[in-house]
């Protein structure tokens, strides 16, 4: 049951920034699990980093799996 638990599965991830909307963002992924920032996210902060520069001291990123 606990092998089933920690694999990852497809879900929604967002990353938010208080102090700088711009950086807001959300999607979904095949993967997302083991405490790891899926592959979507990452992707969405390298994009917004060629438009913003360096992202904000209070940027998060989370997922929840389906």
């Amino acid at each position: 049951m606990f092998a089933r638990l920690c694999m990852p599965r497809s879900g929604s991830w967002p990353i938010s920034s208080v102090s700088d909307p711009r950086w807001s963002d959300s999607g979904r992924s095949a993967f997302v699990g083991g405490g790891v920032m899926p592959e979507d996210a990452r992707k969405a902060i390298e994009a917004k980093t060629a438009l913003y520069g360096p992202p904000p001291a209070d940027l998060e990123w989370g997922y929840m799996k389906d």
